[in-house]
């Protein structure tokens, strides 16, 4: 009987290879697939999570103009997270766009919920999309900047326009520095000062007195003298106990007091107008140094008002400045009690004031010294100087005018000698360039 042979039929191989394909190339496709669309996610994903960030970026510096609402800024975030999506060749669709604006924290968060389509039918792996969900985030760092503006009313600025120009460079740092933009995040103190300071109702309050007190019989003024206790005298300490400012009684000082900073440039610009002087002003130039500087430090918050309160001293992000409008002559020593023997008030304010200046510089305040039509001083033959030429000389080197001023600023940058009001304009873009000065940066 013959057996059927079934060995070529085992033993051909043809075909093998297609089936073989056809039984793996449903799993391969699904390989295919998933792997294809992860990479699409994940490109996709990059994508969105690169535009959340620049978004937030754009929402932060945004931050920066005190003029715009929480939902302008909201706008902003959006508007650069739709551009930057268009970009994409295969952009996401994006359901859930939620920005938040922390004024508090100065801070943008963006939550964003968005799709891509899968290349591969959904039976291949279960969906015809894929989620991409992230949240960003973008902190700004917004330096403030406390400036005392020192205003030099001693007779002398009646000579020629030198009153003049000085409220018009005054106005002009207002409208500078003090805009819609920056907002409360600069404010300017007004200090005139001549003989000696009007501080007010805060004079009062330096000296432990009541607000009301005109025992001084000054009637509104308080004209203020320098501190009794060499301690705290060229310091910014707080005017407590035995550190309390001293007070004159002859009214020497003028009728514009002292404003503490403030961002109302319709107030400041209104004060600036009323400033004004007599010939007879002298000029206690220490003074107005150190009022400025009380002005402006945080060690003296109990004197000030709501609103005038200056920064922290110690706050990284605070900038402290100090500009100085006089010509330059310092020539009223404005203190009770104090003989000075032979050593005229000519010599020892300067002196005095140079000692503020120092102590200011090293607590980090920056100052900017405007001469207007700096005058030699006049050294009588009674004063001590003029009877040592040499010491005179020496003397001048140290606490002349020009010298005087160019030491306080430290920098020869800081120190102009403006011929009118309108060379101004770039010595407070320089100032206005330190709130230029940012930190935007996404939070982790």
């Amino acid at each position: 009987m013959h057996k059927p042979n079934f060995r070529p039929w085992i033993e051909d191989v043809r075909g093998t290879t297609a089936a073989i394909f056809a039984f793996f190339i449903l799993p391969i496709l699904l390989v295919v697939s998933f792997t294809l669309d992860m990479s699409r996610q994940i490109g996709a994903k990059h994508r969105a999570i690169a535009a959340a960030d620049f978004a937030v970026l754009a929402g932060a510096r945004a931050m920066q103009d005190a003029s715009l609402t929480d939902d302008e800024i909201k706008h902003i975030t959006i508007s650069a997270l739709q551009s930057n999506l268009a970009e994409a060749s295969n952009p996401p669709s994006c359901s859930k766009v939620e920005p938040e604006v922390d004024t508090e924290q100065t801070a943008v968060t963006l939550a964003i919920d968005c799709t891509i389509e899968t290349v591969f039918p959904s039976y291949f792996h279960g969906a015809d999309s894929l989620s991409i969900a992230h949240t960003s985030e973008a902190k700004i760092i917004l330096p403030t900047m406390d400036i005392a503006l020192m205003l030099d009313l001693s007779g002398t600025m009646l000579d020629g326009s030198r009153l003049e120009d000085l409220k018009a460079a005054a106005k002009s740092l207002v409208e500078t520095l003090v805009t819609a933009q920056t907002g409360d995040r600069v404010r300017v103190a007004l200090i005139p000062y001549e003989t000696a300071v009007n501080a007010g109702v805060y004079g009062n309050r330096a000296q432990g007195r009541n607000d009301h007190d005109d025992s001084d019989h000054n009637g509104d003024k308080v004209c203020v003298s320098q501190r009794a206790n060499l301690s705290s005298r060229y310091t910014d300490h707080a005017p407590v106990a035995f550190h309390r400012v001293g007070n004159l009684i002859r009214n020497l000082c003028s009728d514009s007091m002292i404003v503490p900073l403030t961002s109302d440039t319709n107030k400041l610009n209104s004060e600036i107008d009323a400033i004004n002087t007599t010939a007879t002003a002298g000029t206690a130039g220490h003074l107005g140094l150190a009022w400025s500087w009380y002005a402006i430090s945080s060690k003296w918050s109990e004197i000030w008002p709501e609103g005038a309160k200056p920064v922290e001293n110690d706050s990284p992000y605070a900038r402290k400045v100090v500009v100085m409008m006089t010509d330059g002559v310092f020539n009223r020593h404005a203190t009770p009690l104090v003989w000075f023997d032979d050593r005229a008030e000519i010599e020892i304010a300067p002196e005095t004031a140079k000692a503020y200046c120092t102590n200011m510089r090293e607590q980090g305040i920056t100052i900017y010294a405007i001469g207007l039509d700096v005058q030699d001083p006049s050294i009588g033959i009674t004063h001590s100087l003029s009877r040592d030429e040499e010491k005179l000389e020496e003397w001048l080197d140290q606490y002349g005018p020009r010298q005087l001023l160019s030491y306080c600023a430290g920098d020869p940058s800081r120190f102009s000698e403006p011929e009118d009001s309108s060379e101004l304009v770039g010595i407070y873009t320089a100032v206005a360039e330190q709130l230029r000065i940012e930190s935007v940066a996404l939070t982790e």
